[in-house]
């Protein structure tokens, strides 16, 4: 993954997220939520135009296949960026729908 944050240039994040439609849907999604996920951390936590939030209710209906390798990385990105913006009913639906793997997180967000 190419961004920003880990010190990848405008121009080169530009031509690695250019290269989704030639992805699978749910490595789009994968790739889409690392950056948003980096976004929110470079933006201060901020979702100006809420188009973060707007993405987060978008995937709340995608069913994924179990065979995905990284469905479950998926899913804590989707529970974190919630977090972070503060989204708590976006974060209860990642926590709750997503429990078998996210199921330690109680220990840490008591």
């Amino acid at each position: 993954m190419i961004s920003a944050k880990g010190g990848g240039s405008g121009g080169e994040l530009k031509n690695y997220l250019s290269t989704l439609n030639n992805r699978s849907p749910f490595i789009q999604n994968l790739i889409l939520t690392q950056y948003y996920f980096d976004l929110v951390h470079m933006q201060d936590y901020e979702d100006n135009g809420g188009k973060i939030k707007s993405f987060l209710n978008g995937l709340k209906h995608v069913t994924i296949d179990n065979e995905e390798l990284y469905k479950y990385e998926l899913y804590l990105l989707l529970y974190w960026i919630s977090n972070n913006l503060k989204l708590k009913s976006l974060e209860s639906h990642y926590k709750k729908n997503n429990s078998t793997f996210l199921g330690r997180l109680n220990e840490f967000t008591k």
